[in-house]
C-alpha cells in the first residue's frame, strides 16, 4: 500500500514539469519561444503515445506518419468540408487510429526487430501518399488552412498545454488499468500471456490504436495552429526524435518521454541557430545519457538511491568486519 510519501514523491517530477511550462513561456513572452514550446507539447504527446506500444514490447517507427494522417485528416475537413476545429481534431484522430488497426492487423504476428522494420515501411509509405496526391497537395502540401484561435500564439500555448494535460491523463490511466497490465505481461513473456488465454495481437493492436489516436490529436492540433501542413514534416526524421525522447527520458517509466521531450525538445528548437549541427548536439545528449544512465533520465532517483544503499551496505560489511576481527583478537 502506498504511503502519503511515496504517493507525494510519485507526483512532484509531473508538478514540477508542469510549472515549468506554465511559468517560462509567459515569463520570455516572445512568438519564437511561444511556438517552440507548442511544438514540444506536440512531440510529447506523440513520445507518449509512443510508450503505449512499447507496454507490449514493441517499437514503432511510424508515431509521425500518425501524427501526419491527423494532420491531413483535419485540414482536408476544415478546408474543403468546412468542419468546425474541434470536430476536424476529433474525426483526424479516429481517423488515425483506425488506419493505424487496419494496416497493424495484418503484421500482429511480428515482433521485435521484424515488427520495427514493418512499422518503418509503413511510414515511409503513408509519407508517399500524402505527397502523391493534388487532394493532399502533392510536395508543397496544404496550405492556407484556417488557423485555431485564428493563429494567436499565446492563446494556442495555452489550448496546447491544456490539451498535452488531458491527453498524457488519459493515457497514464491507460497504462494503470488492467489492459495496461496486460500488455506488460505480454512484454515479459507474450508465450506465457497466450497460454493463459490473453489474446496478445488483440491488445497490442489496442495499444497501436491509442497511440495512434492521441497522435492524431496532436497532428491536428499542430497543423490548425501552423496553417500548413507538408508531407515531409512527418517523416522519418520526426519518427526518430520522438523514438530519441524516449530513450533519452527513459522508456521504462511513464515520466521518461516527457522529460525526454522537454530537453531534447527545446534543445532542437533552442539551437536552430546551429543549423546542420542541430541533431549532432541532440546526438551528443543522446550518448552521453545512454552511457551514464542506461535507464534514462527518469531512472537518476532510482539510481541515486540505490548508490546510497549500496554504500550504507558497505559501511554494514565494513562494521560487521570490524567487530569480527576485535572480537577474534579479545
Amino acid at each position: 500500500m502506498k504511503t502519503k510519501k511515496s504517493t507525494f514523491l510519485g507526483i512532484l517530477p509531473y508538478a514540477l514539469l508542469l510549472l515549468c511550462f506554465i511559468i517560462i513561456p509567459p515569463s520570455i513572452n516572445k512568438l519564437f519561444w511561444y511556438s517552440s514550446f507548442i511544438t514540444v507539447l506536440a512531440k510529447m504527446i506523440a513520445a507518449s503515445g509512443l510508450r503505449m506500444v512499447t507496454l507490449g514490447g514493441d517499437m514503432s517507427f511510424a508515431m509521425g506518419a500518425f501524427m501526419g494522417l491527423g494532420a491531413y485528416g483535419a485540414a482536408i475537413m476544415v478546408t474543403k468540408w468546412s468542419f468546425p476545429f474541434w470536430a476536424a481534431i476529433i474525426l483526424a484522430a479516429i481517423f488515425a487510429a483506425v488506419i493505424a488497426v487496419v494496416t497493424g492487423i495484418p503484421f500482429a504476428r511480428l515482433r521485435s526487430i521484424y515488427y520495427c522494420m514493418t512499422t518503418m515501411f509503413l511510414g515511409v509509405f503513408l509519407i508517399y501518399i500524402f505527397q502523391s496526391f493534388d487532394w493532399t497537395g502533392g510536395n508543397t502540401g496544404i496550405k492556407q488552412i484556417p488557423k485555431l484561435f485564428n493563429g494567436k500564439a499565446q492563446t494556442n500555448y495555452w489550448y496546447f498545454l491544456v490539451l498535452a494535460v488531458v491527453c498524457i491523463f488519459l493515457m497514464w490511466r491507460f497504462e494503470k488499468s488492467r489492459i495496461g497490465n496486460t500488455l506488460k505481461a505480454i512484454s515479459q513473456s507474450h508465450e506465457v500471456a497466450a497460454s493463459m488465454g490473453v489474446n496478445e495481437r488483440f491488445y497490442r493492436l489496442m495499444a497501436i490504436g491509442v497511440a495512434a489516436f492521441f497522435c492524431g490529436v496532436a497532428g491536428a492540433s499542430y497543423t490548425l495552429y501552423y496553417g500548413t501542413v507538408v508531407g515531409s514534416t512527418y517523416g522519418m526524421t520526426l519518427d526518430l526524435w520522438i523514438i530519441m525522447f524516449c530513450m533519452v527520458g527513459g522508456k521504462d517509466d511513464f515520466f521518461g518521454p516527457l522529460i525526454g521531450a522537454s530537453i531534447l525538445g527545446i534543445v532542437n528548437e533552442g539551437s536552430r541557430t546551429f543549423g546542420s549541427y542541430a541533431p549532432f548536439l541532440a546526438c551528443a545528449v543522446l550518448l552521453v545519457v545512454a552511457y551514464a544512465l542506461p535507464g534514462g533520465l527518469a531512472s537518476i532517483p532510482s539510481t541515486i538511491k540505490r548508490a546510497r544503499d549500496n554504500r550504507k551496505m558497505k559501511q554494514v560489511d565494513i562494521g560487521s568486519f570490524a567487530s569480527g576481527s576485535s572480537g577474534k583478537e579479545a
